[in-house]
Parts: structure tokens; C-alpha cells; sequence
């Protein structure tokens, strides 16, 4: 029973606790409504603010975010990417930890390529099935896992998760220095198949602990799971660089050391974390933030549905939301992407036809050049894309994923019929990871927004599941097709190019169709549009 303005009202049944309706009355909305700034109005012209702003610390400061203040003041849009990391210390460790687990990966990605195509030379064997065996092995385990690790991320703490397999992955990987060892792919094999499955227990909780870093405000939270796409395209530019010098300095076995450690040091980085983040009931209460509960376009749970961990459910949950498309935006996409990585090998171990800079380089400096450039694009495109984006207005970033379709199908076209030139193929490199990466990152951001915090890890996993399912379909089918029915890389690249402007053709009409991000609902019970009194309160399980 809650007591505003004096009146009583039951709490009704058969609703989840956090929908809640204006105490106004409709002649008292309609003229607050005329009142209310337009900046402050959403995409539809209402208000998307809760009902109650909370006012105690213990209340508002939920996840332990020790930056936020006692009036909920959590930044302004115009903070930058160093300001929101200066005032916000746990998403700083968080990014650090990001930063030197990607780091170790690519090092063992490039350090495992080199053993299998020195491995294969020596028996005078093609190596193309092979690399394609190698990502197959990288990305499976990450679809099989990730629906175990959206559990355990909705009903365990995210951190303590994360930290945790920090550690064992640290002593997986130490399985890449016995095939080292042995010469043996098959170990590479294993080693990597077990790394990813650790990785895919960790990615739910990676995605799914952000909202709870920024205390669920939409511009830190754009500009977070933007610095998380950064950091993973940093790595890719300057980690897979590093590592194809490493491994011709240093030889592959320091590479493997070196991925072990970036582990270790990964785990110390979350420790430093603050706080817990469960997103399950503790002692009868969500800990889950007030104002991600009141959240205008968060698609509800079902209250028989809230205390359960099942995957199904989750699934249930999602194809019940009006947002449910919006997981297949990555799976689409890496229809085509996925089968680049088998490309870049194809790509560094030709000679330049032109006889240009990158005569006379190794393949390994070559496949380290390939993935600056991809890794740069990454970065690139993101930054391009955010001022013409609104966390706040969705319809903006599903309009972006359309657009960046159409620009990575001209990296493709690019490389299908543009010169024969190793740095030309670079830059058309670059295009294609622009787009991918916008397309990843603001995708990401849709469903973090939509997604209630209680199924949060298990929207995640099905994103992550299906984008690597047609990431590992591509790569495999691309190795395959040019070892045993020696397509060319043009072929490949041409099927590539199609597949990419057929799926450009069918985002663009999804959203002009007004569908997913344009077509979601605001519902009249999560909204306010007049500011509540100081001295009102509400309980938290009200």
C-alpha cells in the first residue's frame, strides 16, 4: 500500500511490481503536458521519466556505483569518454579488464594460426581447411555456452562470475603451450575449444553488467557499450598487429606465456569492482536499479516468469517483446563477415600483384597489417556514427544498423573488383569492419535499452549464440568451398557482396516498415508527465 497525496491504492495482482500509474488525473496530465520542455519529451512526445526519482543513497546507488550523487545527478550528454571513466571507477576497471583479456586472445588466435600453417608446410599440406577448422572450434563453443552463461549471469553476480573464470581461463590457456610443445593440432584444437567455452560463459555477463556500471542511464550506457566495441576494436587493430610481431620475434610458445597472464591480470582488474550484481531477488528485494524498472520502453517480465533461470523462458520472454528481430542484427551480418578472418589468411599469403610496399613481407606481418586495418575500422566507425545517434530515441540506432549494411557491402564490393592491391584491399578492410562494428555495438545498445534487467543475461546470450552461429557457418563454408571445390577468393568474395546487399535490402525495410525500435510501445502506466512532490515516497516492492 503506498500513501501519495493521501490516497491508498492495493497493489494490483497479476502485474510485475515495477508497473505502476500515475496518481493524476487526465485533465491534470494534459496540462503538465503542455508544460513540459520538448527536450525533455521522448520520441513520441512523452515524457519517459519515472514516476518516483529516488532520494536515498541506498535506494538510488544499487549497484554500488560510488559516483553517484544524493540527488541522482549521473553526468550530462556532453560528458566525454574520459570524463564518464574518471567519475565512474568501476567501469573503469571493467574497461581495463576488457582491454587485456582481448589483448591475450588475439595473441593466441595469431600465435595458433602460425603453428597450424608451419605445422601443415612441413607435411606439404593446405592449410585453408584447417584455419577454417580453428575459428570453427573458436566460435562453436561460444553458441553451445552462451545460453549456460545468460543463466548463471541472471541469477549469479555478474563480477564474481567474470572474476572467476578470469582465473580458470588463465590455466586453460597454459593447454595452448603442450600443443606447442607436441606439435600437435589437434591439442590446438582442444585448447581453443575450451578457452571459448569459458568465453562463452563470460560474455553474458559482460554485456549484461553494464546497464548496472552506469546505474541505467541511457547516455552513459551508449557511450559504455560504445567503449566496450572501442575496446575490442583497439585490440584487433594493435593486438592482432603486436602478436603477428610477437610471434616472428618472439616465437609462438612467449605468445602463449603472454595470454596466460593477460588472464591473471584481467581477474585483479574485476576484483577491483565495487559492489554486488545479482539481477535475481536477495531477501525479497531485485537488486536492480528503480529507474530501469520505470524505464518507458523496457518490455516487462511476466511474474511467473521472474524468479526462473530457465533459457526457455528467456526465449519466451523475447519473442513475446516487440524487439525480438533485433537479436539476428549480429547473425546476419556475420553471414557474411565471418568468413573474412579465412580471407585475411588467404589475403597475407599472396603476393602483390602490383608489386607494391608489401612485397617481400611475411604472411604473418601481413595478417597482423590486415587486422590493424580491420581493428581500425572498428574504431572508426563507431565514433563517426555517434552524433547521429540517440540512445534516447532507439529509432536512430536501428536506422544506423541499416545504414552500416550498406556501407560494409562496399568494403565487400571493394574487395570483389577493386586492383589487386594488398593496401588497397586494407582499405576496403577498413570500410567493411566500419560498418560491422556500428552494427554490433548499436544493435547491442537496443537490446540493453529494451531488455528488463531480470532477463538481461539471457537476451544477451541469444544475441552472442546467434551471432556466432553464422559467424562459424561462414568461416567453415569459406575454407571448405575453396579447399575441395577450389573457388577463388573472388568467388568467395562475390557470394560474400550478395549476401551482404540482400541483408542491407531486408534491415532497411524492417525499419522503414516501422518495426522493432520505430513501433515500440510506451505504456500509459510507465510514464509521468508531472513532477511528484518531494515528500512522496514509494517503497521499493510497492
Amino acid at each position: 500500500m503506498n500513501a501519495i497525496k493521501g490516497k491508498h491504492r492495493p497493489k494490483k495482482e497479476g502485474k510485475p511490481a515495477y508497473d505502476r500509474t500515475p496518481l493524476i488525473s487526465d485533465e491534470a496530465r494534459r496540462k503538465s503536458a503542455s508544460s513540459v520542455d520538448d527536450e525533455e519529451r521522448g520520441t513520441y512526445g512523452i515524457l519517459l521519466t519515472p514516476l518516483v526519482k529516488p532520494t536515498n543513497l541506498k535506494q538510488r546507488n544499487v549497484h554500488a556505483n560510488q559516483n553517484v550523487d544524493l540527488q541522482g545527478n549521473e553526468g550530462t550528454k556532453e560528458d566525454s569518454y574520459i570524463a564518464l571513466l574518471n567519475r565512474n571507477r568501476n567501469l573503469r576497471f571493467y574497461i581495463f579488464s576488457l582491454l587485456v583479456t582481448n589483448c591475450g586472445e588475439w595473441l593466441s588466435y595469431i600465435a595458433s594460426i602460425d603453428l597450424i600453417e608451419t605445422r601443415l608446410a612441413r607435411l606439404n599440406q593446405e592449410s585453408r581447411t584447417a584455419v577454417s577448422i580453428l575459428v570453427l572450434v573458436r566460435l562453436l563453443p561460444n553458441v553451445i555456452f552462451s545460453s549456460v552463461g545468460g543463466k548463471l549471469a541472471d541469477k549469479y553476480d555478474r563480477r564474481q562470475l567474470m572474476f572467476g573464470l578470469d582465473v580458470i581461463s588463465a590455466v586453460v590457456t597454459l593447454l595452448f603451450v603442450v600443443a606447442y610443445e607436441l606439435q600437435s593440432i589437434p591439442i590446438v584444437y582442444v585448447a581453443s575449444f575450451a578457452q571459448q567455452a569459458l568465453a562463452g560463459l563470460y560474455q553474458p555477463s559482460s554485456y549484461s553488467i553494464i546497464p548496472m556500471l552506469v546505474n541505467d542511464d541511457d547516455n552513459d550506457l551508449k557511450k559504455a557499450t560504445t567503449m566496450q566495441g572501442m575496446v575490442w576494436s583497439a585490440m584487433q587493430a594493435f593486438g592482432a598487429a603486436l602478436s603477428g610481431f610477437v610471434v616472428d620475434a618472439l616465437g609462438v610458445r612467449i605468445c602463449f606465456y603472454l595470454d596466460a597472464g593477460t588472464f591473471v591480470l584481467s581477474a585483479l582488474f574485476m576484483w577491483m569492482v565495487r559492489g554486488e550484481y545479482r539481477a535475481v531477488p536477495v531477501r525479497g528485494e531485485y537488486k536492480t536499479n528503480p529507474k530501469k524498472k520505470a524505464g518507458a520502453i523496457v518490455h516487462p517480465v511476466q511474474p511467473d516468469l521472474v524468479h526462473s533461470a530457465s533459457y526457455v523462458d528467456g526465449v519466451k520472454y523475447l519473442f513475446s517483446s516487440y524487439f525480438a528481430a533485433l537479436i539476428f542484427v549480429k547473425g546476419i551480418g556475420e553471414l557474411a563477415s565471418g568468413a573474412c578472418d579465412v580471407l585475411n589468411v588467404v589475403v597475407s599469403e599472396q603476393d602483390d600483384d602490383t608489386g607494391g610496399l608489401s612485397s617481400g613481407f611475411s604472411s604473418n606481418f601481413k595478417l597482423g597489417v590486415l587486422f590493424f586495418f580491420v581493428g581500425t575500422g572498428c574504431m572508426i566507425g563507431p565514433l563517426v556514427s555517434q552524433p547521429f545517434v540517440d540512445a534516447e530515441r532507439p529509432s536512430t540506432l536501428q536506422l544506423s544498423c541499416a545504414l552500416s549494411f550498406a556501407i560494409a557491402t562496399i568494403g565487400y564490393v571493394g574487395w570483389c573488383w577493386g586492383p589487386p592491391s594488398f593496401w588497397v584491399l586494407c582499405f576496403f578492410a577498413l570500410l567493411r569492419s566500419a560498418g560491422s562494428s556500428v552494427t554490433w555495438i548499436n544493435s547491442s545498445i537496443l537490446l540493453q535499452k529494451f531488455a528488463s534487467t531480470e532477463m538481461m543475461g539471457r537476451v544477451m546470450s541469444m544475441d552472442y549464440a546467434v551471432a556466432l552461429a553464422g559467424e562459424a557457418l561462414s568461416a567453415y563454408l569459406c575454407g571448405f568451398l575453396m579447399d575441395r571445390y577450389g573457388l577463388s577468393f573472388h568467388e568467395v568474395v562475390f557470394g560474400l557482396t550478395m549476401i551482404s546487399l540482400i541483408s542491407t535490402a531486408f534491415w532497411f525495410i524492417y525499419h522503414f516498415s516501422g518495426r522493432g525500435a520505430v513501433k515500440y510501445r510506451v505504456r500509459p502506466s510507465m510514464i509521468s508527465l508531472v513532477p511528484v512532490p518531494k515528500k512522496a515516497t514509494r517503497s521499493s516492492n510497492s
